[in-house]
């Protein structure tokens, strides 16, 4: 009888032990796992340096970067910071990014009519577009700068989720910036 209760108290910790080392790979195994980020890029990195990058020639860092800050805040940029000795402007602007189709309200409506109401709380809802625009000496020559804007825009859901964040890779946006800015350090050189 004594041999049996030994061994009844000394297979139950193993029993325990066992047992909660099951349950922990259980829960493990139903944890979720965050997604992988994607490291492929969609167009080759050398064209979206040259979209994003232009060079000014007869132009100092303070004429650009001053130009600079008059065509963000005419666009509807809030300059965040400015980094004058490094030649960096960090600026932003919020915009609506609900969509245009006006058809979803009644799909919205009907979602909500049966009890769930999700779709109209994961609907984009507002945007932060950040911008960032560095000057920099182009190499190898004198009296010349080079300007580089990256651009992305972090949208949120009417829930007040981060739902997307992308960089604005569209070659339009930064032509039409560095036209306004080409004009600008124009006026700005000249004295204009």
């Amino acid at each position: 009888m004594r041999m049996n209760a030994q061994l009844a108290t000394t297979e139950r910790p193993r029993h325990t032990a066992a047992l909660v080392l099951i349950l922990l790979t259980g829960l493990a195994a139903c944890a979720t796992t965050p997604k992988q980020v994607e490291l492929s890029l969609t167009e080759a990195p050398l064209e979206i340096r040259e979209m994003q990058t232009r060079s000014f020639d007869d132009t100092t860092e303070p004429q650009i970067l001053a130009s600079a800050i008059a065509v963000l805040q005419d666009m509807g940029y809030s300059i965040d910071e400015v980094e004058q000795e490094l030649g960096i402007i960090s600026a932003s602007k919020r915009a609506d990014a609900t969509p245009e189709e006006k058809g979803r309200y009644v799909l919205y409506a009907l979602d909500c009519v049966l009890g769930s109401c999700t779709a109209w709380q994961l609907e984009p809802d507002k945007q932060i577009i950040e911008l960032t625009l560095a000057v920099f000496p182009r190499q190898g020559f004198t009296d010349s700068n080079a300007v580089r804007v990256t651009i992305q825009r972090q949208v949120w859901n009417r829930a007040g989720q981060l739902s997307l964040q992308q960089p604005i890779d569209e070659e339009q946006v930064y032509q039409d910036l560095f036209t306004k800015l080409t004009k600008s350090v124009f006026y700005e050189v000249n004295g204009l």
